[in-house]
């Protein structure tokens, strides 16, 4: 099935990154797609042209390079995008702290928040580093009321909470590439159906997951153009749970 369509409001941020590439080229006639990649870290400039005729949707990491690369605000691009950026602002967002990647807790507590760290891809599978291609935000850690966080997901332990950024488009219609995701590493077990991140090989994927009556496990991309698979029964050994994802900043939950 072909990729879902943007929506109008995608379609619209299109258009004015593009409006707002082209006034720049025309005040430096040096600034090519190709630069343009190259300034947002990207190898090719097909990630542009995808950008620009709205082949795939903008997301806050991309904002954020377009934005850096083009010398815009976040919300001359993408004004709904930006609004997010500013509720995880208002809700204490740390843009600038380091964190340690390899070793100390992923969360600290004060009496009424929690600061929670970003981890990537390559961390929670083990390799304390980021790996090419991997999504850079510009948050490191985010510091949460207790009361949001018990208002609005569901979890084992505040001690158990990460984030990670979404990658990838297979579960595009929940949330997208790029999208800020609250994981609960404490859960390691298919306790009901949810999205949960998983390894079968060596890799780390994140999926919906059901059980089956006669005992499977059936993998589920929610984006309808890739296929769903079933883990048999007696291949379940292979199956490890690594984390739950309680909440994207998309403002969805998942309970």
């Amino acid at each position: 099935m072909p990729a879902k369509p943007l929506t109008d409001e995608q379609l619209q941020d299109a258009i004015r990154l593009k409006s707002l590439f082209l006034r720049r080229k025309k005040e430096d006639p040096s600034l090519t797609q190709e630069k343009l990649a190259f300034l947002c870290g990207w190898k090719t400039q097909g990630t542009i042209t995808h950008y620009f005729n709205g082949r795939i949707p903008l997301n806050l990491g991309a904002l954020q390079k377009f934005a850096e690369a083009l010398d815009a605000r976040l919300d001359e691009i993408s004004p709904s995008l930006a609004a997010v950026v500013g509720a995880l602002q208002k809700n204490t967002v740390d843009h600038g702290a380091g964190v340690s990647t390899s070793h100390g807790h992923d969360v600290s507590e004060s009496n009424d928040n929690v600061e929670i760290r970003m981890l990537y891809p390559s961390e929670l599978n083990g390799t304390h580093s980021n790996s090419e291609g991997e999504v850079e935000f510009s948050i490191k850690k985010m510091t949460i009321s207790k009361a949001f966080l018990h208002n609005n997901a569901k979890f084992s332990s505040l001690d158990n909470l990460a984030l990670t950024p979404a990658l990838g488009d297979s579960m595009e219609g929940t949330y997208n590439d790029g999208d800020l995701l609250l994981i609960d590493r404490g859960v390691n077990q298919i306790r009901d159906s949810g999205i949960y991140g998983f390894k079968l090989t060596d890799e780390i994927f994140t999926r919906r997951i059901e059980r089956r009556p006669d005992g499977g496990i059936a993998i589920i991309p929610d984006n309808k153009k890739y296929d769903s698979y079933t883990v048999a029964r007696e291949a379940q050994d292979k199956l490890k749970i690594h984390y739950r994802v309680v909440f994207a900043w998309a403002g969805k939950k998942f309970t």
